[in-house]
């Protein structure tokens, strides 16, 4: 079963391979990485193959311009829309929505899910942390959500048996992120995370 991470950038840079390296070598991580180069715009990627330092293929990372409707990444953006449209709470769907108007980039790293385990998953997440940043984007993770741009999970989509501390965050006041830790398997947790409150028994930032 394949497993997709997502960034949803605001600025579509000439980002190269070069960029995630040295960003993973500061992380203290390392990877092998083979380019596809964009044959309709030589300065950037269409993707690139990831191994990690046993030589084990991770998975791919590509990057699709969302900007107009003639754009690769205009069916995949839409449907993220389609999936935000009638969920709550209000004020995060609505920044939401927002944030998929002004997206001009989706870069998506797809691999299955035995090879996310802990050796790899540091891997992939610091290639998709730097993308973030240097795109201005967020994050959406298959069986988890979306994230804002600090990476905290701002829309559940994790499953009934998820158990583990996680950084979330709401709109209280519709403008400013309030931050908070939460146990995913507390359900009253989830249900003020869903209905845009902080819970009670988080601990806010």
């Amino acid at each position: 079963m394949d497993w997709f991470m997502r960034v949803l950038g605001t600025e579509d840079l000439d980002l190269s391979a070069t960029d995630i390296y040295d960003a993973l070598k500061k992380d203290g991580l390392d990877a092998d990485m083979y380019v596809v180069a964009d044959e309709f715009d030589p300065g950037k990627f269409a993707a690139l193959n990831v191994f990690n330092w046993d030589h084990e293929y991770l998975g791919q990372l590509t990057r699709n311009a969302c900007a107009s409707d003639d754009e690769p990444g205009f069916e995949e953006l839409c449907s993220l829309e389609i999936m935000v449209m009638k969920s709550n709470p209000g004020a995060t769907r609505d920044w939401l929505m927002a944030w998929f108007f002004k997206t001009k980039v989706i870069y998506k790293f797809e691999m299955e899910l035995p090879l996310i385990y802990a050796k790899n998953y540091p891997i992939v997440e610091s290639i998709m942390k730097t993308i973030r940043r240097l795109t201005v984007g967020i994050s959406h993770i298959d069986d988890e959500g979306f994230t804002n741009e600090n990476g905290d999970l701002i829309f559940w989509q994790l499953s009934d048996n998820s158990d583990y501390e996680l950084t979330c965050a709401v709109l209280e006041d519709g403008l400013n992120w309030q931050r908070f830790t939460m146990n995913t398997s507390d359900l009253q947790s989830r249900q003020d995370f869903i209905d845009g409150k902080v819970p009670e028994n988080a601990v806010r930032h």
